[in-house]
């Protein structure tokens, strides 16, 4: 199975950080951009600026889809008004309403209407010349009539302002709001940012970036380790993490059982599995056997 640990590496080699250079929460000055990513980041920033589309922001699970919307938020103009809120199947849409209230602490104390509060709160950015902008992480929660809400939201209005909103979902996400987009009769509602798995290349950057940005040297991997940590995650940043931290730690502390238990290849899983189909079998082919042999005695 491959892993990677710096067993092979003499522990005075080891450079002792200053923090976790792969901790999933985002960070300022740990998010690393690709060329593909700012390409993406400055089309959100235009979308969102001009445009009056709902914005999907889609990948596979652990790719990053979260921290480019945090860094989205942590980098926007100061005119916007970023709410990031993640929700849950029971989240309605008075619960998304709320969350956006929380700028304005004198509307979420009154009791009124979702309708009636949205509109109070469209009147306060306008007045305030503020850009509301809500992202809603794991929108695939969402039931039918919230993502319906979601979708109509941009119809509400005072003057010129509204709310733009940016979605944050699995790929099978897609086809499902392009249902309810095709719903509503506008099939030009939705604008799809999907954010891409590393190169190898930028595999070795993202991690050389973060051990720097930790005070370590870089090249506390090799090369070799740093393409196996690309061959084992496919470039998916959690599980770059993942192994990144496990490379981390002291080989002396680290028992077989939790390198067994380590991020395996899909193979490596389906042979586990067929593993076990096999044994169940022969167990199940020796107790039929044992029954025969004893009805014949």
């Amino acid at each position: 199975m491959d892993k990677v640990t710096l067993k092979d590496r003499p522990e005075q080699q080891v450079t002792r950080l200053a923090g976790d250079p792969f901790s999933a929460e985002y960070d300022e000055s740990r998010y690393f951009l690709t060329p593909e990513l700012q390409q993406r980041l400055d089309l959100s920033r235009h979308l969102l600026e001009y445009s009056q589309q709902v914005l999907l922001v889609n990948g596979e699970n652990g790719v990053g889809k979260s921290c480019f919307c945090e860094h989205l938020a942590n980098t926007a103009d100061e005119s916007w008004l970023v709410c990031k809120t993640e929700v849950n199947d029971q989240t309605g849409p008075g619960e998304l309403v709320k969350a956006l209230l929380r700028f304005c602490p004198d509307i979420l104390q009154e009791e009124t209407e979702t309708v009636a509060s949205l509109d109070r709160f469209l009147e306060y950015c306008h007045l305030n010349s503020r850009q509301p902008v809500l992202i809603i992480d794991n929108a695939q929660l969402l039931d039918s009539t919230t993502l319906k809400f979601v979708l109509q939201m941009i119809e509400f209005r005072f003057e010129d302002c509204f709310v733009r909103v940016v979605l944050v979902a699995g790929d099978s996400f897609s086809a499902v709001l392009q249902e309810h987009a095709e719903a509503l009769s506008n099939t030009n509602l939705i604008h799809s940012i999907m954010i891409p798995a590393f190169t190898a290349e930028q595999t070795a950057l993202y991690v050389r970036h973060r051990l720097q940005v930790c005070d370590g040297s870089g090249e506390e991997f090799s090369d070799k380790e740093l393409g196996r940590i690309h061959k084992v995650s496919a470039g998916v940043a959690a599980d770059i993490n993942f192994l990144g931290k496990q490379g981390l730690s002291d080989p002396l502390q680290t028992s077989k059982a939790k390198a067994v238990g380590s991020l395996s290849s899909p193979s490596s899983r389906k042979h586990r599995q067929l593993v076990t189909i096999l044994l169940c079998a022969g167990l199940l082919t020796l107790f039929v056997a044992y029954l025969f042999l004893d009805r014949k005695e």
